[in-house]
């Protein structure tokens, strides 16, 4: 079991030689097993397989096949968004560029654009919620967001570790009202977090407070 007594700090840019390593890779492996967990208590669901280990489904963003009582076996990828629910914004990653890359591999579609999972499963860990979008929806509402906005658009770019570096789009969460689910896992949350009573009574509307 994974177990952070706080929320645990996270860091990027160039003298980071890997991203998805150490402390990035703490805060992936603690979000899909709050995710796990929830999932695996879930009246619809038979069964998980972890994929978030095998190198081909690295390769194309997907952590978890969940079979489902009506027979089907959607895949997901399983997100930390460290401010999801309490910024406005949803980080959507639409660009990898590497600076050290032949030229013809210099650049990648980012995850979210990526990603050949049929879910999209993001924690966001101030709020102890789940927001579950189908892949497909949220693509459309980026796309849909984008062409309204134009260049008012706002971007996040990231030094992401000694080679990388990544582009996000800063997605409003009004732009996406009716296209994801939201679930309450604070019980599963608490054997991870143990702090995260205190957190969302910090971070919380009063409607997640009690």
């Amino acid at each position: 079991m994974v177990v952070a007594p706080v929320l645990p700090q996270t860091t990027s840019g160039k003298f980071k030689a890997k991203s998805y390593a150490g402390d990035l890779m703490r805060v992936g492996d603690l979000a899909e097993a709050i995710v796990r967990d929830w999932l695996q208590a879930h009246p619809d669901v038979l069964g998980l397989v972890d994929l978030s280990r095998l190198a081909p489904f690295q390769r194309t963003d997907m952590d978890l096949a969940i079979r489902l009582q009506d027979g089907t076996h959607p895949i997901a990828e399983v997100k930390w968004d460290r401010n999801l629910g309490v910024s406005p914004y949803i980080l959507v990653e639409v660009l990898r560029l590497n600076h050290q890359a032949p030229p013809e591999a210099a650049g990648a579609l980012g995850w979210t654009l990526r990603t050949e999972a049929r879910w999209i499963l993001y924690f966001a860990p101030k709020l102890a919620l789940v927001y579950q979008f189908k892949t497909d929806m949220l693509r459309r509402r980026v796309q849909q967001y984008t062409a309204q906005a134009r260049h008012d658009t706002q971007f996040c770019w990231v030094s992401t570790d000694a080679v990388k570096s990544t582009l996000n789009l800063l997605l409003p969460v009004q732009a996406c009202q009716g296209a994801f689910r939201v679930h309450d896992v604070i019980a599963y949350a608490r054997r991870h977090i143990p702090a995260i009573d205190q957190l969302r009574l910090q971070f919380a509307p009063e409607s997640l407070r009690w």
